[in-house]
């Protein structure tokens, strides 16, 4: 796209989406051949009720995720594009289908209400995704009358910034998948007051996620038309941006605390824990900031394999190791965990922050 090469960006989405749903069919799959086990290993004997509710979910969540993949493959690419309008619009539509299907089916289904609701959800954005890519012609679509074909070549550029990508998510979304297994042995309370603090996290977190995606297309696009100093520029503007308003968001997090932290449970000992959380999450949010502008800059760049190995380093040996540490062998409890998630977060800001420093990214090939 930062080529002016549309015709080759619609192909370039088309090669995504069949191996987007390839992949998604055999990994759905697999999955549903072991779903039990896979529950039954982060949860363990001594919580086999969640374990349970945890099972259920899962099928039903696995049942949609070929939809998923499609949706967030399209708008993934949009995004890249430089179209952030369309993707935000469907994904509003989403969540309050998502809100109005849970507010009706979880209460006579329960878990399972709760399960049909997200995945009917996941169903009907991605479905909206595919009539807009064909009908919405904003920035990047796909048109019935071209001729899309396999192409080995280009699907090989894509699968070089792809197969590292994937490795990334696979160490980061096995490390969380281990930080619950960590949180289980805890007890439920444990877990609830991690998740009040994670969701608190999750809201400040989303000024910087927008600026992350605006900073990664427009580094894509100014390196891919031979910007190099446009592209540097709107990292350094990024920045300045980007660390002050987390600085504010944490502060006004730490600030209002408790009525964050009840919002979602009535259970003192949650309460009491989720405002700690909260507060130390607050401190955090400058480096979050970093983490998500630096990483974007340099996945626009195609140095994913960097941001691959940084996070395995932060996730695997910092936060699951010294957690593991903290909290099985020293008895720190929840906050154990949680200082194991602040070295995390300081040791990958402190190595993006120097990578894109150095300025290497500004010249690789993709």
């Amino acid at each position: 796209r930062g080529e002016g090469d549309d015709r080759r960006a619609r192909s370039a989405l088309f090669q995504a989406l069949l191996m987007a749903l390839g992949l998604s069919v055999i990994v759905t799959a697999a999955s549903l051949a072991s779903a039990t086990p896979l529950v039954n290993l982060f949860f363990g004997r001594e919580n086999a009720a969640a374990a349970a509710l945890a099972d259920t979910y899962f099928r039903i969540m696995l049942a949609s995720l070929p939809f998923f993949v499609v949706d967030l493959t399209i708008s993934a690419s949009m995004r890249g594009a430089g179209d952030t309008f369309t993707p935000m619009a469907v994904t509003g539509f989403g969540n309050v289908l998502n809100i109005v299907l849970c507010a009706l089916l979880i209460g006579p289904l329960g878990i399972t209400g709760a399960g049909i609701a997200l995945a009917s959800t996941r169903v009907a954005t991605a479905l909206v995704r595919i009539v807009l890519m064909f009908r919405f012609r904003r920035v990047l679509f796909l048109i019935r009358s071209e001729r899309y074909r396999y192409e080995p070549a280009l699907m090989g550029r894509i699968l070089r910034q792809g197969l590292p990508a994937f490795i990334e998510q696979a160490v980061m979304q096995s490390g969380f998948l281990m930080m619950s297994a960590i949180l289980a042995t805890l007890g439920t309370a444990a877990l609830a007051s991690w998740q009040v603090g994670v969701n608190m996290n999750s809201l400040a977190f989303m000024p910087i996620f927008g600026l992350a995606v605006a900073t990664t297309t427009y580094v894509g696009q100014a390196l891919g038309a031979g910007r190099i100093d446009d592209a540097a520029a709107g990292v350094r503007g990024s920045l300045w941006m980007g660390i002050p308003i987390m600085t504010l968001l944490g502060g006004l997090a730490a600030l209002f605390a408790e009525p964050l932290a009840r919002l979602y449970s009535s259970d003192p000992t949650v309460i009491a824990a989720g405002i700690g959380l909260i507060r130390i999450f607050a401190l955090l949010e400058p480096l979050l900031g970093v983490i998500n502008l630096c990483s974007g800059t340099l996945r626009a760049a195609g140095d994913i394999k960097y941001v691959t190995a940084t996070s395995f380093i932060g996730l695997w040996l910092f936060r699951v190791g010294i957690s593991t540490v903290l909290v099985r062998l020293l008895g720190f409890g929840i906050y154990g965990v949680m200082v194991g998630t602040g070295i995390d977060f300081f040791v990958r800001a402190t190595l993006y922050a120097l990578r894109v420093r150095r300025g290497r990214w500004k010249h690789m090939k993709v």
